[in-house]
């Protein structure tokens, strides 16, 4: 393999947002199956990309003055040992024949930068690397990305996630209309729109049928509105398979809602994919929603040791105790499942099947179905905490259970 150079002057949209000068030097490794051909035509979208072909053996831990490498999957443990060893600066893409969760899983946790399906194609390495670049970008040359966002993830089903994530951002959507979006990342079976009465005109299958397209773009305007001001990327309308979904598209999705919105709630299904994973990476928060239930102490536990596993636990993790009533509490006291589990609980939600019933029929904020009510205070402090990292009001232990 030749070294290649880009030589024309042709710059893509997206790669204008990378800085021009110094060159972006990049190694490929035999055996990734990226030609000659492919990376000349990569290099006419990246024009500060600059390819040259390197052997593992003479890489080393300095990766030779490279910023990036890309290595075939099939090296096996001398991919794991570079990913061991490498600089922190080095930014490794590794091309997988078997791109199963576990298997990338598992090099992402030892530092790979990417995933890529062998045989890699055009497309792919192209995103790839300019996701890459633009990571590597000075500050002030990348896109500004203010917004919050805030990932819901759930111990188990039916634990009442998606109610008070659209409660949520019913509330906060009122206090900050077009300011507000909620996700629906359940794509086999969300039910965002359901709960809010929202139009499904545009749906996260817009967005993976068509990705490129919204790569820098904002998303206010395609988004349907809810009448409390609140913007909604619905999930698709069929049954979708979960792989469908991929890290680059959640990327395109979370920096898009990011850079558009001053918060985020991303309501996650219960099950662990990779790119359900770059979504709880990408979050400031992670708000975990239980019941009140032996099996769900199970549950939550194994979430916890998944997210500490996967190196997510330095990020502030908030637990929630949903729909609680008289009855539950009387079975499982709320110290006994926190000794059970090994922390406290950051909120108790009471249960109100009437009122959250009345809610969800009619697409409605809780406070229009009930003016007052302990859910909806309990939803409130949720906000609080989920955006803020701090309740409305102190929640020290007499107070968590005050709705009893």
């Amino acid at each position: 393999m030749s070294v290649i150079r880009r030589m024309d002057s042709d710059v893509s949209e997206t790669a204008q947002q990378i800085p021009a000068s110094p060159p972006y030097e990049i190694g490929v490794v035999e055996g990734t199956g990226a030609s000659d051909t492919m990376l000349i035509s990569v290099a006419a979208h990246i024009p500060t990309a600059r390819f040259r072909v390197v052997s593992l053996e003479t890489l080393g831990a300095g990766g030779h003055g490279l910023d990036a490498v890309i290595v075939p999957g099939s090296l096996g443990a001398r991919v794991d040992a570079l990913l061991t060893e490498a600089s922190g600066d080095l930014r490794i893409i590794v091309i997988l024949d078997d791109p199963s969760v576990a298997n990338s899983r598992r090099l992402l946790s030892l530092g790979a930068a990417d995933i890529l399906a062998a045989p890699v194609t055009e497309p792919a390495l192209t995103l790839s690397l300019e996701r890459i670049m633009r990571a590597a970008a000075p500050a002030a040359a990348r896109p500004r990305s203010d917004g919050a966002v805030v990932a819901l993830l759930k111990a188990g089903g039916g634990v009442g996630a998606t109610f008070l994530a659209t409660q949520m951002a019913a509330g906060l959507g009122r206090q900050d209309p077009g300011k507000v979006c909620i996700a629906d990342l359940d794509i086999q079976f969300g039910v965002v729109s359901d709960y809010l009465d929202a139009d499904q005109s545009f749906t996260v299958a817009d967005i993976i049928g068509n990705a490129a397209a919204f790569s820098e773009a904002s998303f206010s305007s395609a988004l349907a509105e809810h009448k409390s001001g609140c913007r909604i990327l619905s999930a698709p309308k069929d049954v979708t398979p979960l792989e469908s979904l991929t890290t680059a598209h959640i990327e395109t999705i979370v920096g898009g809602l990011r850079r558009t919105f001053s918060t985020t709630l991303l309501d996650l299904p219960p099950a662990w994919t990779l790119w359900s994973f770059r979504a709880l990476q990408m979050a400031d928060r992670i708000v975990l929603v239980t019941q009140l239930s032996v099996p769900h102490m199970q549950l939550v536990k194994r979430q916890l040791r998944v997210l500490s596993a996967q190196k997510l636990d330095h990020k502030p993790i908030h637990l929630v105790l949903n729909a609680v009533s008289a009855e539950q509490l009387a079975a499982l006291p709320v110290k006994v499942a926190e000794k059970a589990i090994g922390r406290t609980f950051d909120l108790v939600i009471p249960e109100d099947r009437r009122t959250a019933g009345l809610a969800t029929n009619q697409g409605i904020e809780l406070n229009e179905a009930k003016s007052t009510s302990k859910l909806g205070a309990g939803i409130s402090q949720l906000a609080a905490l989920a955006v803020t990292g701090n309740l409305a009001a102190p929640a020290s232990s007499g107070l968590k259970l005050k709705f009893w």
